[in-house]
C-alpha cells in the first residue's frame, strides 16, 4: 500500500533536481573542449530512507563543487585559481579551491545563484547554475487508501519534516490540532483511538500538523489533510 510518505519521495524525484550543471568554454579549433562541471548539496534534514536529493531551503548549508574537463579527462586544480560567487557577491576564492560550503539566501526571485571562475595555465573558464530555493515542509503520513481510516480502532499518524534547517527530529516541534482543537502527542508521532460516527459530520476528520524548528521559530510548516472515517 502506497503511503503519503512514498507519493511525496515519487513527486520529488519526478519533478527532478538537477545535481550536475556543465558550462563548455569555447576552445580554437584542434584543440580539446573543456567544460566546467559545478555539482552541488543541501546539508538540511530529511528521513533517513529518503532516496532523492535534498532541496534548498532559506538557511540551508549547501556544499558546491567544482571540476574541469578538457576532452574527457579531469583537469587538475590543485594549483588553479578557483573564485566563487553567490548571487554575483564574492563568496571565496583560493588556489585549489574545489569546493565551498555556504548559507543560502535566495534572491527576491527565489534563485540562489552559484558562480564559479577557474584560472589555469591554459586560460580562464566560468560556469553558473540557479537553483531555485523552496520552504520546508512535512508529511502526515497514514497508510491509507484515498485518506479512509477504520472507524473503532486506534491510529498512528507520523509526520515527516522534509529539508528544514536542523539536525535531528528532536530540534523541531510539533503540533497537533484535531478539529481546531490542540492535542498532545509523544514526538512526530499522533495516537487516536477512533470511535464510531454519529452522524456525516462525525464522519470528516480534519488533522492540521504544525512542524516548528526549536532554534528558529520562523522556519514552520502547517500541513493539513482531512481523512474520512469509514465502517470496517
Amino acid at each position: 500500500m502506497r503511503t503519503n510518505k512514498s507519493i511525496i519521495w515519487a513527486a520529488i524525484l519526478i519533478g527532478g533536481v538537477s545535481a550536475v550543471h556543465f558550462a563548455w568554454a569555447q576552445t580554437p579549433a584542434g584543440q580539446a573542449a573543456t567544460s566546467v562541471i559545478i555539482t552541488w548539496q543541501a546539508q538540511n534534514y530529511f528521513p533517513a530512507d529518503f532516496p532523492g536529493k535534498a532541496s534548498v531551503t532559506p538557511g540551508s548549508p549547501v556544499k558546491a563543487s567544482v571540476e574541469e574537463l578538457s576532452g574527457n579527462r579531469l583537469v587538475n586544480l590543485g594549483q588553479a585559481q578557483v573564485s566563487w560567487f553567490v548571487n554575483d557577491n564574492l563568496i571565496q576564492s583560493g588556489v585549489g579551491l574545489k569546493s565551498i560550503i555556504f548559507t543560502a539566501s535566495p534572491d527576491p526571485t527565489g534563485l540562489v545563484n552559484i558562480r564559479v571562475q577557474v584560472q589555469t595555465g591554459s586560460g580562464s573558464n566560468t560556469s553558473s547554475i540557479s537553483i531555485t530555493a523552496s520552504p520546508p515542509f512535512a508529511v502526515i503520513d497514514y497508510p491509507a487508501v484515498q485518506k479512509n481510516i477504520p472507524s473503532g480502532g486506534k491510529i498512528v499518524f507520523t509526520a515527516w519534516p522534509y529539508f528544514f534547517n536542523v539536525s535531528s527530529l528532536s530540534d523541531l516541534k510539533f503540533t497537533w490540532q484535531l478539529n481546531g482543537q490542540t492535542v498532545t502527542s509523544s514526538g512526530n508521532q499522533l495516537t487516536l483511538d477512533i470511535g464510531t460516527p454519529q452522524s456525516s459530520s462525525q464522519q470528516m476528520l480534519p488533522v492540521t500538523l504544525t512542524t516548528q524548528n526549536i532554534q528558529n521559530p520562523l522556519e514552520f510548516s502547517r500541513t493539513v489533510n482531512v481523512f474520512n472515517i469509514i465502517g470496517k
